[in-house]
């Protein structure tokens, strides 16, 4: 399960707020692209990926903005591999809705209910 996650990084420059820090600490993609490539290993890399994966993410976060999980979702469906993505409208990092904290916790428990209990 992925909870506002970032498996390609690529996709993040300048559509969050760390834009700054990925200039101090990585460089640019395009003067640094093997660092770069090594962080978006997974978005990269999807043929590793074989379990079964729920991706969950804020349509209004600005700190770890959808592209991430969109781009991890469509790419474990396209794989075949057992996937689903939940998009919380309105939402910021921290969901505030109680209706979107209960449901993103029936959501986890029915996903691993689903993939670990035997």
């Amino acid at each position: 399960m992925s909870g506002a996650g970032v498996a390609n990084v690529l996709a993040t420059f300048g559509v969050d707020m760390y834009a700054r820090e990925y200039l101090y600490e990585l460089g640019t993609p395009w003067e640094n692209f093997e660092t770069w490539r090594k962080l978006a290993y997974p978005f990269l890399h999807p043929e590793r990926i074989h379990a079964p994966t729920l991706f969950e993410c804020a349509g209004a976060d600005d700190n770890v903005p959808c592209p991430g999980a969109q781009q991890m979702y469509q790419a474990l469906k396209t794989r075949g591999v057992p996937t689903r993505l939940i998009v919380y409208p309105g939402q910021n990092h921290g969901l505030t809705v109680p209706s979107y904290l209960v449901h993103r916790l029936r959501s986890n428990i029915g996903w691993f209910d689903r993939w670990l209990k035997k």
